[in-house]
């Protein structure tokens, strides 16, 4: 599942993504480190990280998810 929007607010040490920009993430990343992923079999992560809410007005995004699966839309 994913999710898309316009970013409000960007927390400290962003750098890709700043207010105004449209987005489009994904409701999970994987860890990166675990057994699974160091094997590119990231579906099997053992730490896989969700994030509810994407019928929300407002979401907060964990940096994971920002850092991973998240991209900016192109402008149309």
């Amino acid at each position: 599942m994913s999710l898309s929007g316009v970013i409000e607010e960007v927390g400290p040490g962003v750098r890709d993504f700043r207010r105004g920009m449209k987005v489009v993430a994904l409701n999970s990343a994987p860890c990166g480190s675990c057994f699974y992923c160091m094997k590119h079999q990231e579906n099997l992560c053992e730490d896989l990280l969700f994030n509810n809410g994407a019928y929300a007005e407002y979401i907060k995004i964990p940096r994971r998810i920002v850092d991973r699966t998240c991209w900016p839309c192109p402008m149309t």
